[in-house]
């Protein structure tokens, strides 16, 4: 364990051993109980059947608080969240209770606290219960200490936390295992802050017990909602099994994931990583884009620590107003930043085209499928008892099937979701970027989600995607390519000029893989179907071999050939609309050559093409010197 502190070596190392000491004859989990001297009880006796406030009057200065406690979870997803607020308005967890962290639909707390175990001495104000998933709660006595147990609090307080946040990643990781939940709980960055610097993570107190545990998330398959029974329909669906822009056409259609830190800009992260998306596969020419999150959560109207964004607005405000590079205007994690009064230019603007608003409460699977493969990656999340929720970026979805693999977004390491023949086999999960935790998660950022409850599919407001072409006032090519050669071309989901003969490519990285239908499939090649090379710039060729089935000049290249082609399998010649082909002072012998409509033939310098060719109506055919026999 790795600690760094401000205080001397030899303060931290005497404070510790007193840390160490005082528990060491305590109960389990003794690292849950104050660590000052208890030497004030109130008899409490309140009961909680929904979120609530009460004051505290009378209390002093303290520097410890606990609670005795009886708790009623009767689902998994209830969430009982206690939290001391002072005179200055700083707010302190006291215990937070879950299945998962308790496994028992009663639960007794005894002398308990968590971040009230160590306090510098403050003034209580009031006691906020929050309670989700019909959970209630019975405070029946408090503990307080009235003199302090160190003048290093803040040392002691840190230590405590992390101790307190193994502990509870520990009892989760139990749960999990006992109950057959496929994800991993780790110590990340977002579950170390204090509950003052990540209140908004909570949602004002509308979180349950899945979406707390999302601060802990590392790696697996995260489920969401209690039932697992499943039914053939359920799940059944038209389109491919598995679809991930991560890894198309042998690249990943994302950007990196970056941290929100403390803040409760997912919308703004989640809507702006669609955004930087979209380029990407409308201009798939753009090797990288980096767009800023601070510029819209600034001027979209939303405070760092007003509360949830909303989304529909968010990313209207993208389509209206849009956002410029990161380095502009780079994200602050601090909730004193004011913005620029004149908004930063930044070196590039962009700004999305349009977009879809999908009711989420209408929404079917495979809707949400279709708008995955043809739109790219879109705004979805997860809804908290119809009171908001956690946005992210929808990036792909998969079937989980007995030894279920999927890729990390470096395309290389495998991390195995389900090993074995589960009760889920068979079910549809969804692969999103998430904000959280990025550094630490072992999955890079990336979330595996299944929803057991389809009332929890969404954040109020729907799922967005994105429509049409993106614009910047920087100049970016849309490239239409055909990179493995097999004669069917990537142009994103865009809508760019392509080859008149062309198709869409399902796989632009394997020669084997043709065309991808509307469902997501895709055809597979025949060995010996034909190769393509191709000419996409003006070219003057003095010598000139094709080893290709096919050569295609395309849109608004030129090519002059000052010499006979030498083709070593009898090489076909294609023009594209747009597309000129000039012969210059020599006889050609062309085994084909096939001129689309829109494009042009130049002969010059007595040039002579000598095996004849079809010429369609709307090739232009210019003979300034020369002849066709």
């Amino acid at each position: 364990m790795k600690i760094t502190f401000s205080y001397s070596k030899k303060s931290f190392v005497f404070c510790v051993l007193m840390f160490l000491c005082h528990f060491a004859h305590g109960q389990v989990q003794s690292v849950f109980h104050a660590l000052p001297t208890e030497n004030n009880t109130h008899q409490f006796g309140v009961a909680f059947a929904c979120s609530d406030t009460i004051p505290l009057n009378n209390m002093g200065t303290i520097y410890s608080f606990s609670i005795d406690a009886a708790i009623h979870q009767p689902q998994e997803a209830s969430l009982t969240l206690i939290v001391l607020e002072d005179t200055d308005g700083h707010e302190y967890v006291v215990a937070e209770s879950s299945w998962f962290r308790f496994d028992t639909t009663e639960v007794y707390l005894n002398h308990y606290c968590e971040e009230t175990a160590i306090l510098g001495g403050v003034t209580p104000a009031f006691l906020k219960c929050y309670l989700t998933g019909e959970a209630n709660v019975t405070i029946t006595d408090v503990y307080t200490s009235s003199q302090p147990a160190t003048n290093n609090t803040d040392t002691i307080a840190n230590y405590i936390k992390e101790e307190q946040t193994n502990n509870i990643v520990d009892r989760i990781n139990d749960y999990n295992t006992r109950h057959r939940r496929l994800w991993e709980a780790a110590v990340t960055d977002v579950s170390l802050h204090f509950y003052q610097n990540k209140k908004e993570y909570y949602n004002d107190g509308n979180s349950d017990a899945y979406s707390s545990n999302m601060q802990y998330y590392s790696k697996g398959l995260f489920e969401i909602g209690e039932p697992r029974a499943y039914s053939a329909s359920m799940d059944s669906s038209l389109f491919v099994p598995s679809f991930d822009w991560r890894n198309r056409h042998g690249k990943c259609w994302l950007t990196p994931s970056k941290s929100q830190g403390k803040s409760a800009y997912c919308v703004p992260f989640a809507a702006v990583s669609m955004l930087e998306s979209n380029m990407l596969l409308h201009y798939n020419g753009a090797s990288s884009i980096d767009l800023s999150e601070q510029y819209v959560a600034s001027y979209c109207g939303i405070s760092y620590s007003s509360g949830c964004f909303d989304n529909d607005a968010v990313i209207r405000f993208l389509k209206t107003d849009g956002t410029i590079n990161e380095d502009s205007m780079k994200f602050e994690d601090r909730k004193d930043y004011i913005p620029p009064a004149i908004r930063p230019e930044g070196n590039e603007h962009v700004y999305l085209y349009d977009y879809d608003n999908i009711n989420s409460d209408n929404i079917s699977l495979d809707t949400l499928k279709k708008y995955i493969i043809n739109r790219g990656p879109g705004v979805y999340g997860y809804r908290i008892q119809n009171q908001g929720g956690h946005a992210m970026t929808l990036a792909g979805y998969g079937t989980i099937t007995p030894g279920t693999t999927y890729l990390y977004i470096d395309g290389h390491k495998k991390d195995t979701i389900c090993s074995d023949a589960d009760s889920l086999v068979g079910r549809t999960f969804w692969i999103y970027k998430n904000n959280l935790n990025p550094e630490k998660a072992k999955n890079k950022g990336y979330m595996y989600v299944i929803y057991h409850d389809v009332s929890r599919w969404s954040m109020a407001g729907g799922a967005f995607f994105p429509k049409g072409t993106p614009s910047s006032n920087v100049s970016r090519t849309i490239l239409c390519e055909d990179l493995d050669g097999d004669g069917y071309f990537n142009w994103g989901v865009g809508s760019p000029h392509i080859p008149v003969w062309a198709q869409s490519d399902g796989d632009d990285s394997d020669s084997t893989i043709g065309h991808m239908n509307e469902y997501g499939y895709c055809e597979n090649l025949p060995a010996d179907h034909p190769t393509y090379e191709y000419i996409y710039n003006d070219s003057t060729l003095t010598t000139f071999e094709c080893s290709s089935t096919y050569l295609g000049v395309l849109h608004g290249a030129t090519v002059t050939l000052h010499t006979q082609p030498y083709y070593a399998s009898g090489t076909k010649v294609l023009l594209d609309r747009g597309a000129t082909l000039v012969i210059d002072g020599f006889t050609v012998n062309l085994d084909f050559l096939q001129p689309y409509p829109g494009s042009r033939i130049v002969l010059r310098g007595r040039a002579k093409i000598q095996k004849p060719f079809e010429s369609p109506l709307g090739v232009e055919l210019v003979i300034e010197e020369g002849s066709i026999e």
